[in-house]
């Protein structure tokens, strides 16, 4: 029988053990409050079309986790020993056959430079990679003067461009189903080529070798490594990971491209180990400062300059990412403890307690005060990140100044407001916990408003009440301007998974924050290309034929197409081509002609270093059976947070009452009592997967899943169970 739950409460009054005492626990719903400009956001997006953000956030992983696995002929990741820089491989025996069916080359030595006569050596050989120098190849062969020839069936793993390379000494020549592909007998040469090869379909090769004199050796390979190959090739080596920040450049150490990744898999339920076949963790690592005690933007960086953004001081949530997600490794929370002593550091160096001020562009190590990089939008909102990373410390280390200088920092923070990429995104964090924790008293409704944009002159925003031919782009995150608005993927996909902590300490804007999420939710599927036509993205072409699923995201939204027209609205697309990053630079007057010659075909504007953040979203966003109302995880993005149990915002957008199938989070085991922060009550006994939740229109619900039979208790203003927390404000 399908228990129902409803949200009435089943008893009028919760009994408390507080001191040995019982006492009856009044209820209190708190008051709500809404965030002005979110409630300009639609209440049900138009077209709604949401997709399964776990099940995306997955199959993502699954496609770009593939070490030195090249899409489209360029890499979607190196994965390689540490120190070497390996760009092509042996054509592996798995694909190149003998006449007679046998794995490998049919290889036959000539006593002679000119193939002449009965060949004095026959053999199979696995791969074409000899350096013989001043010896003679085999036994009946001089060291000078001889020729081989080897010859293969070639069958290719996926139908694409293969980049194959020959380095030789003396002359070579390879001929694929006769034609040559390199051809230089005459001498020693160094060259690559690309040659379009289709799976299902056998190629002849044959690679001719001649000696002349001297140095004797010729390596034939390719930009392809086998599965087996490569496993074996990551399982015996120290690796060196680096992803390519755009699609259409080469793979290279940017943090928020590689661990953004590692993380992203993680959070939604995959081991990236197992997805790359290497040791991840050890490779991670070399990201993290060991002379400065903190996680730097690029691998070996020490140098004392530390960029205030997303370029320095962003580099080091990572690190307090991959100890919350890999505890099995202390020494990742042994790093995460050095890099929050770090910015005890940089908070005193900057004026903490007494005279904070964070009007700068980052830290110098060496000065012990300010330094960074001079971007003038920098100085934007970047003091809640330094504020967050002394929280964690004093909850790491119980450092009472490193708490004194948190507070300082968000007292000068709700005095000097700001919003930019990303450094702002734990103010209301920090503050609701400060308040619900510490004994502050922040307005935080004022916070929420500057986290979204409202009344900021400079900086970001996140859009809201925008519709554009007919498809609502609220929620998004970026620069507005009369124009319109050109927003980014990777701080986008940030926003909820910073907020949705924050309902832990304070419910009030519950409503607000769960209305801007489903319409970010929403959104993003725009970053994607999703169900956008050709006159919508750039890159349709593309990845109609190399991403069919629609899982990698361009680097941004824009208002409009980058042409002088701007016809189409709105239109994912990103800064390469228009700026002319690694691809030629095409103006607006120029773009819509080009397009239809080559952009639509290429791939410039994909970006991983935006879009591996996707699991902040696949981790928190469920959706539910009824369209509009989704499951959101407030525990998931709570780093290294002290125990609780699983809490989950709902909400009805509808105008109309509707009832949901409960999924409640993994880590519910049997059955349990609802408890819903906002009502301040217990809404339901016994509670199992499966069953059903009623909401009333616009209603909104944080629900903390009690184990049954908890004990209860209360600690000043805290409701706890089992002495665990479950609301932080239970005297409202």
């Amino acid at each position: 029988m399908i228990y129902r739950v409803k949200t009435f409460l089943f008893f009028t009054s919760i009994a408390v053990c507080s001191a040995g005492a019982i006492e009856s626990l009044p209820e209190k719903p708190v008051k709500e409050e809404v965030i002005p400009l979110v409630e300009k956001m639609a209440k049900m997006p138009k077209p709604y079309i949401m997709r399964d953000w776990p099940e995306v956030s997955q199959k993502y992983y699954k496609f770009v986790l593939r070490p030195n696995y090249e899409l489209d002929g360029k890499l979607l990741m190196s994965a390689l020993p540490k120190g070497k820089k390996v760009k092509s491989f042996p054509i592996s025996s798995e694909h190149i056959k003998t006449k007679s069916g046998k794995p490998g080359w049919s290889c036959e030595f000539f006593p002679n430079k000119d193939f002449k006569g009965t060949p004095t050596v026959k053999r199979v050989d696995s791969e074409i990679n000899f350096k013989w120098g001043h010896k003679p190849p085999v036994e009946g062969i001089k060291r000078d003067h001889f020729s081989v020839r080897w010859q293969g069936s070639l069958t290719v793993p996926e139908s694409r461009k293969y980049k194959f390379s020959i380095e030789s000494d003396d002359g070579a020549r390879v001929l694929i189903n006769g034609k040559p592909l390199f051809d230089n007998l005459k001498g020693s040469f160094k060259a690559s080529k690309e040659a379009n090869l289709k799976k299902g379909k056998t190629y002849e090769v044959t690679v001719e070798y001649v000696e002349q004199s001297g140095e004797a050796k010729i390596l034939f390979n390719w930009g392809y490594i086998s599965p087996k190959a490569k496993a074996k090739m990551l399982a015996e080596s120290d690796i060196d990971m680096r992803m390519p920040s755009y699609r259409h450049s080469k793979p290279a150490g940017e943090i928020f491209t590689n661990i953004s990744a590692i993380v992203g898999a993680k959070m939604v339920g995959l081991d990236p180990e197992k997805l790359t076949g290497f040791d991840v963790l050890n490779s991670s690592k070399q990201w993290y400062d060991a002379k400065h005690g903190i996680y730097r933007h690029g691998p070996g960086q020490k140098n004392p300059d530390l960029h205030s953004g997303i370029y320095g001081y962003w580099s080091s949530v990572y690190g307090i990412m991959l100890a919350d997600l890999f505890p099995e490794d202390p020494d990742f929370l042994n790093q995460a403890k050095t890099a929050t002593k770090t910015f005890k550091t940089i908070a005193k160096g900057l004026g903490c307690p007494e005279k904070p001020d964070f009007d700068n562009l980052g830290f110098n190590f060496e000065t012990n005060g300010p330094g960074g990089r001079n971007e003038p939008m920098n100085r934007l909102g970047n003091s809640p990140i330094i504020a967050w990373m002394n929280l964690m410390g004093y909850d790491l280390h119980k450092d009472k100044e490193m708490l004194q200088y948190t507070k300082s920092i968000m007292d000068y923070y709700t005095d000097n407001p700001g919003r930019y990429e990303l450094t702002h995104v734990m103010a209301p964090y920090v503050a609701t916990r400060l308040n619900a924790q510490h004994g502050k008293n922040y307005d935080i409704t004022p916070i929420y408003s500057t986290w979204f944009g409202d009344g900021i002159k400079k900086g970001w925003k996140i859009t809201a009440g925008m519709e554009l031919d007919g498809v609502t782009v609220d929620g998004i995150d970026g620069a507005l301007h009369k124009n319109g608005f050109l927003c980014f993927t990777m701080g986008t996909l940030n926003g909820p998974a910073w907020l949705l902590p924050a309902l832990r300490y304070d419910q009030r804007h519950a409503k607000s924050i769960a209305r801007y999420n489903l319409n970010m939710a929403v959104s993003m599927r725009l970053f994607q290309g999703y169900k956008m036509d050709w006159e919508h993205q750039d890159h349709k072409e593309w990845k109609d034929k190399y991403d069919p699923e629609y899982l990698l995201f361009y680097e941004a939204l824009f208002s409009s197409e980058p042409s002088k027209e701007r016809k189409y609205r709105p239109y994912a697309t990103g800064d390469p081509i228009r700026l002319g990053w690694g691809v030629p630079k095409v103006e607006r007057q120029d773009y819509l002609k080009a397009k239809g010659e080559w952009i639509s075909k290429h791939s410039a504007n994909i970006s991983f270093y935006m879009g591996n953040h996707v699991g902040l979203l696949g981790a928190i966003c469920h959706p539910t059976d009824v369209p509009g109302i989704i499951r959101w995880d407030c525990l998931k993005t709570e780093w290294l947070a002290p125990k609780a149990f699983p809490t989950l915002l709902y909400h009805n957008p509808h105008n109309e009452t509707k009832e949901i199938t409960l999924k409640l989070d993994d880590q519910v085991k049997g059955k349990v009592n609802l408890y819903d922060s906002i009502s301040g009550k217990f809404i339901s006994k016994g509670t199992n997967h499966g069953d059903k939740l009623e909401l009333k229109p616009d209603q909104a619900v944080i629900l903390v899943a009690v184990p049954q039979g908890a004990k209860l208790s209360k600690n000043g203003k805290q409701l706890l169970a089992n002495g665990v927390v479950i609301d932080y404000r239970a005297d409202r």
